[in-house]
């Protein structure tokens, strides 16, 4: 992982403060649905498999990130939300896995329909009981695995696509700035801008999954056309 520039961090941390209201009483519509995609890649779903490797860890980069560098005020890097998560009451006994690698055929064909420039996938596993809580995605894996540097220019170009893996359950919930998310279908996706607050809970009965398809917005990425139907089979 590359250390950032403290100043590029304090760039970017400015953005996301300015970006949006944070005030959770505004009626705000803080994300897009983008559509969803269908065919028989549901099948497979039950074929995942994840490893120790993939755990997520509340205070993982801690040395590459070098926060203390950084004013207390500072809300959007690394250690700082975690941090602030530990200090929250959350610890690292949360059950959350992210599969960078390996992933089956039909991710990279749902990359590829994407419409991103330089796709790269990942699958969110939420097991019960486990809080991913108050945060903002500032897209160091994809950046280090694309040879990026993290600046606020490369950000503003950047989009994430989350797409549900299985139809919604009890106990799920996302909220994306002010907008509580249930209820979806397996497939559907949605997107959020660069520098939105989101967090994620599976307070449920069963494992949840979710992927993301990360990458650079081009003319023909999915959100810039009306939510549509794409098929996709394995």
């Amino acid at each position: 992982m590359k250390t950032v520039d403290p100043a590029e961090k304090l760039r970017i941390d400015k953005y996301i403060k300015d970006m949006w209201h944070f005030d959770p009483a505004i009626p705000s519509t803080d994300y897009q649905y983008v559509g969803q995609f269908t065919g028989n890649w549901i099948d497979k779903i039950k074929d995942l498999s994840f490893n120790d490797d993939s755990k997520f860890d509340y205070n993982r980069n801690k040395q590459t990130f070098a926060d203390e560098k950084l004013p207390d005020d500072v809300v959007s890097f690394g250690n700082k939300d975690r941090e602030k998560a530990v200090k929250w009451g959350y610890d690292n006994k949360t059950k959350y896995h992210q599969k960078w690698n390996d992933l089956p055929d039909w991710c990279s064909l749902m990359g590829k329909a994407s419409g991103l420039k330089t796709p790269a996938m990942c699958i969110n596993e939420q097991l019960p009981g486990s809080f991913l809580p108050w945060h903002v995605d500032l897209f160091y894996t994809y950046c280090e695995q694309t040879g990026r540097e993290v600046k606020l220019e490369v950000m503003l170009k950047m989009r994430r696509y989350l797409v549900f893996m299985q139809d919604w359950k009890w106990g799920y919930y996302l909220q994306v700035g002010n907008n509580p998310i249930t209820n979806w279908k397996a497939g559907q996706i949605i997107t959020m801008p660069f520098g939105m607050y989101h967090l994620s809970v599976n307070a449920g009965t069963e494992v949840r999954h979710v992927m993301q398809i990360n990458g650079l917005e081009t003319e023909d990425s999915l959100h810039k056309f009306p939510a549509r139907e794409i098929e996709i089979n394995v």
